[in-house]
């Protein structure tokens, strides 16, 4: 649900019973009073209605008693209904003190779930310079692809950073095949949002990925193959070939993966010759959306 900062909080579908609320007080508070005794509902679908007003009030209308009925909520046992919770109170910056402290414990807690949630806000906080710890987190087998989505799509929307040996080394790490899928798609579209020479030989690693599910767009290996069409500007001649849409792409990725590697060893002795280069501009192929998925709620 999106709001406007700016405005009152919008409607929402209330218990019927909210028995335990006073009849005073501004808008703001008597609509936080109304949403924390319907919350008391216990009923799940109800929830997902509650948390996002309450987030509002609390970071725009400085709800205490808002912030608290989430925190309680975030700290629980219950992650179906506490991931909802730490989101909103994450959503928008800057973090209420007691959130970022909350924040901070249950990124090292001994829930892999709740990590995952309160790692992505750190990594969206903090940058890139919180990858060894995301990487350290990714490492424990309990970590599950479901918990790991919180981190790529942390990652999917991360503005860009100057590449140094160290990113790249961390972004190598990330690319493993062992690491979950949603992660490697996220690291990928990164590097070829980046699309430089710089970063061109992990995309060509990927290349090797097993991922070539096109049924989204974000296939690793076509992804890869856009990167390093990117990569090449400047000896661009002929290689809008090498980079096909997804359908020739899904009918013989290997043939395209060859021919990739093919250019990436002559791209190391200077290709392709000096009378061979273009200034014609070309388009090359369109990037799909960022990432498409949808982290569980």
């Amino acid at each position: 649900m999106a709001f406007d900062p700016n405005g009152d909080p919008p409607p929402v579908p209330l218990a019927t019973a909210a028995t335990d609320m006073r009849g005073d007080g501004t808008p703001a508070e008597m609509m936080a009073d109304l949403l924390i005794s319907s919350l008391r509902a216990s009923d799940r679908k109800l929830e997902e209605y509650m948390i996002p007003p309450l987030a509002y009030l609390a970071h725009f209308h400085d709800q205490a008693g808002a912030r608290q009925a989430l925190l309680q909520r975030a700290q629980s046992r219950d992650a179906e209904g506490a991931v909802p919770a730490l989101r909103g109170l994450t959503r928008w910056d800057p973090l209420a003190e007691d959130v970022a402290e909350l924040v901070e414990r249950l990124s090292r807690g001994d829930s892999p779930t709740m990590a995952g949630v309160a790692l992505a806000v750190r990594l969206r906080e903090g940058g890139t310079a919180m990858l060894p710890e995301v990487i350290e987190w990714l490492r424990d087998p309990e970590v599950t692809d479901d918990d790991a989505a919180y981190i790529a799509g942390a990652l999917s929307t991360m503005p860009d950073e100057r590449v140094t040996e160290r990113l790249l080394q961390e972004y190598g790490q990330l690319l493993d095949p062992q690491m979950p899928l949603s992660l490697r798609r996220a690291v990928v579209r990164r590097l070829a949002d980046i699309g430089t020479m710089e970063v061109a030989p992990l995309l060509l690693r990927a290349l090797d990925d097993p991922d070539t599910d096109m049924s989204t767009g974000n296939a690793v290996v076509w992804i890869a193959m856009v990167g390093l069409w990117r990569a090449s500007e400047g000896f661009r001649h002929g290689l809008d070939r090498y980079c096909p849409g997804p359908d020739p792409f899904v009918a013989d990725s290997r043939h395209y993966v060859r021919l990739w590697k093919a250019w990436w060893e002559t791209a190391q002795n200077g290709w392709p010759p000096e009378d061979e280069h273009t200034d014609t501009p070309s388009t090359g192929p369109i990037l799909p959306p960022a990432y498409e998925g949808t982290p569980p709620q």
